[in-house]
């Protein structure tokens, strides 16, 4: 659960899940450890409960409305690359 009462939708559960398994890798340097490997007996509990959770968020409808962004205009495109130009041109070099 979130701090605010609500469940986390299915993606937000599985990309935790993956941010854990890079840090066991990256930061650990534990690559013997796959938590999201379906044939890994030592974490098949684990998997089963993330795939059941998140199948159980899925249904329940929790996180499957996706919102679209409006589209950029012109005015906006020419202002994010003029921002972006501006940032990349005035970082001091190293």
């Amino acid at each position: 659960m979130r701090s605010d009462g609500n469940p986390y939708p299915a993606n937000t559960l599985y990309n935790i899940s993956a941010r854990l398994l890079r840090h066991f890798w990256d930061d650990l340097n534990r690559y013997d450890l796959n938590i999201l490997s379906k044939d890994d007996a030592d974490f098949q509990s684990f998997w089963k409960a993330l795939d059941s959770r998140m199948k159980e968020m899925t249904i329940a409808g929790i996180g499957t409305k996706k919102t679209l962004a409006d589209p950029l205009t012109v005015d906006d495109k020419g202002q994010l690359w003029c921002t972006a130009f501006s940032v990349a041109f005035t970082q001091p070099k190293p």
